[in-house]
């Protein structure tokens, strides 16, 4: 489970901008996985694909 930490670190999320509050933390952490997650799904699916299909 390290593996996507480190790759999230890679790319320059190696703090949390806002560290006020649990809340506004757990946000910037959110927005963090989602483009983990997209970055993901466009690499195993291909964006030709994902292009395709919304046209």
């Amino acid at each position: 489970m390290e593996h996507p930490f480190g790759t999230m670190k890679k790319w320059g999320f190696d703090h949390i901008m806002t560290k006020k509050t649990i809340k506004r933390a757990s946000a910037d952490v959110g927005f963090i996985f989602i483009a983990y997650n997209l970055k993901r799904i466009m690499n195993i699916i291909g964006i030709e694909k994902i292009n395709k299909n919304n046209s």
